[in-house]
Order: C-alpha cells, then structure tokens, then sequence
C-alpha cells in the first residue's frame, strides 16, 4: 500500500458503478498489472471528514491490517486534487443480513463458525489496541457466495486508543448496536473495545433467539432507556438449541454485560466452551422450522427500520483535566442527544442539529471531472462525469 502514489488511472480501468454511498461512489475496477479485479469507493477530496479516511488508511499501514484473518483488505489509497480513491478487496457474496433476508438457513453449527471468524478479526484488533467501533450485521460480508468466510469491513471508523488526540473522529452510528457506557458517556480509554463485544452480542441474540434484544417501537427513545437498563430477557425459547447445552446462551449472556468490566474479552471469547475450536464441530447442526428464520427476517427488518430513523453521532476528544486526574484514563464525550436521536424529530422541535448532522445525500459539490477514463473493454475514453451531480433531498 502506498499513501503518495502514482495516479489512480494509470494503475486502474474503472468498470460499472456498483452503488451511491453516503459520502462516496463505489464502483468496481481493473488493475492494469494484475488484470485483477477489485472495488473503489471514490470520496472528494473536500470531503468535511476526509481526516477520517486517511486516518484509517494511516491505521492500516501502520498496523499491517491486512494480516489479519476475516478483514476485508485494504489495497491501495490515492489521493489527489479532486478525490480520494479507496481501492478494496473485491468481496463476492453480500452481507450477513441481506443473505438471511434472501433465504439462508443456519444452525448452532453455522452461527459458531461465524462468530469465530469475527471473534478472531476483533482479537487481533483489539491486541494492538484499535477499536472497530461500527460492528453490525451489514459490516459481516461474505467472501463468497459459498457463504463459508465471513469478513469483517466497515473499519473506516476504527480508532487506534494509542493515538485518540492525533485526529478529529466523528462517528455516526446507528442506534440498536450502541452500548450502555457509550450511550451513558461512561466509557474510558480502558474500556472502549468492550463497545464492540457487545455489538456482537447484540446480533447473536437477534440470531438466536429470532427477536430483538429489546423491542423496537415508537417513541425510540425507550429503547436508549432499555439499553441503559441492560434488562434483557434470557427466557426466550430458541429452536436451534439443544437445552441440554446451554453454552450458546452462556457465551451470549458474556457478550451484553451491563457493566463492560465484566464483559468478555475478544481473546476470551476464543477460549469459550461454545467457540473453541474443539467443541464448534459438535454444536446442533440440525436446521430450526421454516417459521423461526422468518421470525429472524421480520427482527432484522425491524433493525434495519431503525437505523433508517435513527442514529447517534458522538466525538472521541481528548479531555486533559480528565487525562491529568485519571492517571492516563480519557473519558470519550458524545455529541448530540439521547433524547433526541433522529434529525426528523430535530426539525420538528425546531432545535440545531448536532455538528456535522449529515442527510442520506451525496454531499458533493459540483465541478468538472477530474478524470476521464477507460472502461473495461473499451479504447475510448469515458465521456460521463466520474461523480455525476446529484440532486440534495431539503
């Protein structure tokens, strides 16, 4: 990987445009060298968070992520005058969720197998002290459409705790992954990794059990409240179980302590009776009945409800009064409000929106394309803008 390289197109063609991200364009294309195809998100360059991008392709160098099993990997990054280009390991199966929305049918066997993948990526991870900080079900991509290796992506807001004053980090995150210390602005620079354990937890449980870790309904600011809580119901039956067992549940119960001092580490995650590599081939492979899985898929859609209506935003700074009297221990401040989580009930109440409120658009401003390029199996050069203009929803 290379942070000051040659320009983009003179090492890539660029091929058909996958999908419109929030801040960004995805589209496929070619290494000229390898005649390998890989996946290009492409930011501009006067992106408001483009510290962000280059703080997690500074996270990757530094620490060789690419070595690290289950991590979608990291290519190349370029940057220049008008956009950044974000090259990525080209993933053919779809994410987690989207996969059991299509169909797919697990047992105790196949969630195992999963969770150790992804216990394996935060172990390494969490080792040289990077918090993932953006664990969801759309964040676990299957490598390919055998649906065997799960890969973990989503890194663009991880947050290195050896290095938390070097950048201005903004999260947005949706609500129903959030733990109870970060919600409740309890979290320490000790403890922070144990926000991804229990973002874990809380998609087991939804797996599992084929509900939701608390219900979801309107008003959502009782959910915030049932986090906090962490009064979570453990006697919900599940099909896939063998009650004879009870290790699954045991491990889940690890995953959403309340307190994240109790909580299970990622390491130790590995070592659990219900994950170790000795005990996963012996779990219930035996398939739940038709209706459970369309249980899981109603839970999942009502996640995916309120993460469309929902997020939180909060801000990793760097308090030297707290740093000076905790001995080294930063507390991590949150903006914006608990009770207030949505930026359609902050226009309603007429309030100003948190810093950096960001609307379901491409925030691009318009100019000429920077580049015209060749697409696959063509000599003539690409007479489209690279980014067309978008039109900004008011």
């Amino acid at each position: 990987m290379r942070f000051f390289s040659p320009k983009f197109e003179n090492e890539y063609t660029l091929g058909k445009r996958i999908c419109n991200g929030v801040t960004c364009q995805i589209r496929e294309c070619r290494s000229i060298k390898e005649e390998k195809d890989y996946v290009v998100k492409i930011y501009p360059s006067d992106l408001d968070d483009i510290n962000t991008i280059r703080y997690e392709h500074h996270l990757y160098v530094k620490n060789k992520l690419n070595s690290i099993p289950n991590i979608l990997k990291l290519k190349e990054c370029y940057f220049d005058k008008y956009y950044v280009y974000y090259v990525m390991e080209k993933y053919e199966g779809k994410d987690l969720f989207a996969t059991i929305m299509d169909g797919l049918q697990y047992s105790e066997h196949d969630l195992a197998t999963f969770f150790r993948q992804i216990f394996r990526s935060l172990r390494s991870l969490h080792s040289l002290n990077i918090v993932h900080r953006n664990i969801s079900g759309k964040n676990l991509v299957f490598a390919r459409d055998d649906r065997r290796v799960l890969l973990l992506k989503g890194l663009r807001y991880m947050l290195s705790t050896n290095e938390y004053s070097k950048f201005n980090i903004v999260v947005e995150h949706s609500l129903q992954y959030l733990s109870p210390e970060i919600i409740s602005q309890d979290t320490n620079l000790l403890n922070i990794t144990k926000s991804d354990i229990w973002a874990c937890g809380v998609i087991l449980y939804t797996l599992l059990f084929g509900t939701n870790l608390f219900p979801i309904e309107f008003p959502f600011d009782k959910y915030t409240q049932n986090i906090v809580k962490g009064e979570i119901n453990w006697n919900v039956k599940s099909p896939l179980l063998d009650y004879s067992n009870k290790l699954a549940i045991d491990f889940c119960k690890s995953l959403l302590k309340l307190n994240p001092d109790e909580r299970i580490t990622a390491k130790d995650a590995l070592f659990h009776p219900w994950l170790s590599i000795d005990n996963v081939d012996s779990h219930n492979k035996q398939l739940a009945p038709e209706r459970f899985y369309a249980e899981v898929r109603n839970s999942i859609d009502e996640l995916d409800t309120l993460e469309e209506n929902t997020f939180i935003q909060y801000r990793h700074r760097l308090n030297d009064d707290v740093l000076s009297r905790s001995g080294g221990s930063a507390l991590l401040n949150k903006l914006g409000s608990t009770l207030s989580l949505s930026s359609r009930s902050i226009k309603l109440q007429g309030q100003k929106p948190p810093a950096r409120l960001t609307s379901r658009c491409l925030p691009f401003k318009i100019r000429k394309p920077a580049l015209r390029m060749k697409r696959f199996g063509s000599k003539r050069q690409d007479t489209k803008p690279l980014i067309e203009n978008q039109v900004v929803e008011k």
